[in-house]
């Protein structure tokens, strides 16, 4: 194997193994594993957003907010994860590739020039407070 494919591999399975407290957080509120089933539960109950968010550990500020400042607490978290899944399905679709680079960490290189903007405004959307997943949806290739 080439050092190339060996960063993507690397990468592609250290992430997977990260995002498996993320699908432990779903199966804990009745959602399947993958990110599909997660924008159908927001669909269903935007609600799900925070308990989902609410099972991953947090400083004991966010431990104590609750109402809007316990959202504000759990929006980047929510995102994040989301991003992380993102990731882990680009990657296992063949969409999206690590890039090794001796002197940086390595980087994901994403499908198309503009995705990683238009990926940022789909996150966003999601973790709004009226949340619109199908930006999300519209970028994710089919698979």
């Amino acid at each position: 194997m080439d050092w190339e494919d060996l960063v993507h591999e690397s990468m592609t399975v250290y992430v997977g193994q990260g995002a498996e407290e993320i699908r432990e957080a779903f199966t804990a509120e009745g959602v399947g594993p993958g990110l599909t089933a997660l924008l159908d539960a927001i669909d269903a109950d935007p609600a799900v957003r925070w308990r989902i968010a609410d099972r991953f550990p947090k400083p004991e500020q966010a431990a104590a907010a609750t109402g809007d400042a316990a959202r504000e607490y759990a929006r980047p978290v929510l995102r994040r994860a989301l991003n992380q899944l993102v990731t882990v399905e680009l990657t296992a679709r063949g969409a999206a590739r690590w890039q090794l680079s001796w002197s940086d960490p390595a980087a994901l290189c994403y499908p198309t020039d503009g995705f990683e903007d238009q990926l940022e405004l789909a996150l966003d959307a999601t973790v709004a407070d009226l949340p619109d997943t199908e930006p999300l949806r519209r970028l994710m290739p089919a698979g």
